[in-house]
C-alpha cells in the first residue's frame, strides 16, 4: 500500500511536470497568435478610414491650391490657406500613424478627383470662388463623416483618438464653408 502511494505520487509529480512544461509552451505560442491576430484585424478595419482620409486630405490640398492661385475673393483665398495648412497636417500625421499600423495609403487623388480638379481649373471670376466652396462641401461633409464614424466606431485606440481629436477643426471647416457660401452669394 505504501509503495502503491509512493508511485501515484511519483507519477502525479512526473505527470505534473510535464502538464507544466506544456502548458508553459503552447498556452504562451497560442496567446501570442491571439493577440496577434486580433490586433491585425482591429487594424485592417480601421485601414478603409486611414486611406479615405489620407485621399481626401491630398485633395482638399490640391484643390486649396487652385484656389490659393485663382480665388479672387480674400475671404476664399484665406480660407484656402487654412484647408490647405490644416490638411496638409492632417495627411503629415495621418501617413506616420498609418506607417506605424502597417497601413499602405494612396499617394495621390483619385480620377474622379483630378477630373473635378480640372474642371474648376476652366473657372474664374466668382464662379470660380462659388464652384469652389461648393466642391469643398460636397467633399468636406464627407471627410467629417468619415471622422465622425472613426471618432466613435474605430477599433484601434490611436486611429479612434486621432479622428476624435481632428474632428472639430473639420467641422469649423464646414462652418467657415457656409459663411463663404453666404458672402459669395450676397456679391452677385
Amino acid at each position: 500500500m505504501k509503495t502503491n502511494l509512493v508511485l501515484w505520487v511519483g507519477a502525479a509529480m512526473i505527470g505534473g511536470i510535464a502538464v507544466n512544461a506544456s502548458c508553459a509552451t503552447y498556452p504562451e505560442t497560442s496567446a501570442k497568435t491571439v493577440v496577434s491576430s486580433v490586433i491585425t484585424k482591429n487594424q485592417n478595419d480601421d485601414a478603409p478610414f486611414v486611406k479615405e482620409a489620407v485621399d481626401r486630405s491630398m485633395y482638399e490640398v490640391e484643390i486649396g491650391k487652385l484656389a490659393l492661385k485663382k480665388a479672387i475673393s480674400s475671404q476664399v483665398q484665406e480660407f484656402a490657406k487654412m484647408m490647405v495648412d490644416d490638411h496638409t497636417n492632417v495627411k503629415t500625421d495621418l501617413k506616420a500613424l498609418a506607417t506605424r499600423k502597417k497601413i499602405v495609403t494612396p499617394g495621390a487623388i483619385t480620377q474622379s478627383q483630378q477630373q473635378q480638379l480640372t474642371a474648376l481649373m476652366a473657372k474664374s471670376g466668382q464662379d470660380f470662388d462659388r464652384q469652389y466652396l461648393s466642391y469643398v462641401r460636397a467633399e468636406h461633409q464627407k471627410t467629417v463623416d468619415i471622422f465622425k464614424k472613426a471618432a466613435e466606431n474605430a477599433k484601434d485606440a490611436d486611429i479612434k483618438a486621432f479622428a476624435a481629436k481632428t474632428l472639430p477643426r473639420m467641422l469649423y471647416h464646414l462652418e467657415m464653408i457656409d459663411r463663404l457660401e453666404k458672402l459669395t452669394a450676397d456679391s452677385n
